[in-house]
């Protein structure tokens, strides 16, 4: 008994295709793939490295930082949500 399953069992084990008219363009797309990828993994990095600069200059990031838990990303955020001016609260309720 064929099933759809079975069927896509056993074509994983071949190759779709060896037409080298279709495998050549994929294979120039996943390397075009791949180099923007790095590209954005060293934007990533670049950008992690301003964050945690600009964060050390921040008077209210040692605060969040201290929190039980809050490693440097989540510090952070807590910043970014509570804003660094305090004068928008007028108590800790708020």
């Amino acid at each position: 008994m064929h099933t759809p399953a079975a069927g896509l069992a056993g074509s994983a084990r071949a190759a779709l295709t060896d037409d080298p008219a279709i495998i050549g363009p994929c294979r120039l797309y996943v390397l075009a793939l791949v180099a923007q990828l790095r590209a954005v993994v060293a934007a990533i990095v670049q950008f992690d490295r301003e964050i945690a600069h600009v964060a050390c200059t921040l008077p209210d990031y040692a605060l969040f930082e201290s929190l039980p838990g809050a490693a440097p990303q989540l510090a952070l955020r807590l910043l970014a949500a509570s804003g660094e001016q305090r004068e928008h609260f007028r108590s800790a309720d708020e």
